[in-house]
């Protein structure tokens, strides 16, 4: 009966290509909300969730957070021997896709809602280039937490697509955490979830092309 359960497990193994289209319909959609970036983050800041959604968007942090991250791709790692030998490959998924979100910062200052007056348009959000390193407060250009959740989302939608539409779920809810926090603006978001699509595409690519190679 063991042996059998192997043979189904090992034969489904994970397909790590996708397309790329879906980054730039991203990218695209951050350039369509940064019109309503300051309203949608305004509304965010004067009205509160139903209590059951603003806990359930609130405890949803946790699937974007790098620590806690670190936690359910331990139990990942434990729970599903069969597929335990990804493990690499969905931390470099989650954590690179933060990474890039974080190098993306040291370039591009924008204030976060929270620090943001509000007596301003969308513009005056952004506060120049290069600031390299600075108060977090003006960090909020692209969201490192939602390319860490969409980068996870990816990773484990691709071993188990059964259940794609749930990680997709828990990223979304993740990503609304940053806005009901006053951490991110919308467009903070798709581009972030831009980011991290793209850097999940060019990672399977390569790793697609090394195969190719080594099998010639």
């Amino acid at each position: 009966m063991t042996r059998m359960a192997d043979e189904v497990d090992l034969s489904s193994e994970p397909q790590w290509g996708m397309a790329v289209w879906p980054a730039a319909v991203f990218a695209g959609l951050g350039l369509v909300v940064l019109f309503v970036d300051v309203p949608v983050a305004l509304w965010f800041r004067d009205h509160k969730l139903p209590g059951i959604l603003r806990d359930l968007i609130q405890l949803s942090e946790a699937f974007a957070d790098g620590t806690a991250v670190a936690v359910i791709l331990a139990g990942f790692y434990i729970l599903d021997r069969h597929h335990r030998r990804h493990t690499l490959r969905l931390i470099a998924m989650a954590y690179g896709s933060g990474l890039i979100a974080d190098c993306i910062k040291l370039l591009i200052a924008r204030t976060r809602p929270r620090a943001f007056g509000f007596t301003g348009d969308v513009w005056s959000t952004f506060q120049g280039w290069l600031p390299l390193v600075g108060n977090s407060s003006g960090q909020s250009f692209p969201s490192s937490h939602v390319a860490v959740a969409v980068g996870l989302a990816l990773g484990m939608a691709m071993i188990y697509p059964h259940a794609r539409w749930y990680f997709a779920a828990l990223a979304t809810l993740a990503s609304l955490q940053r806005l009901q926090s006053g951490a991110h603006f919308p467009s903070d978001i798709f581009w972030a979830a831009a980011v991290s699509w793209a850097f999940c595409w060019w990672l399977g690519s390569w790793d697609t092309r090394r195969k190719t190679i080594r099998t010639t």
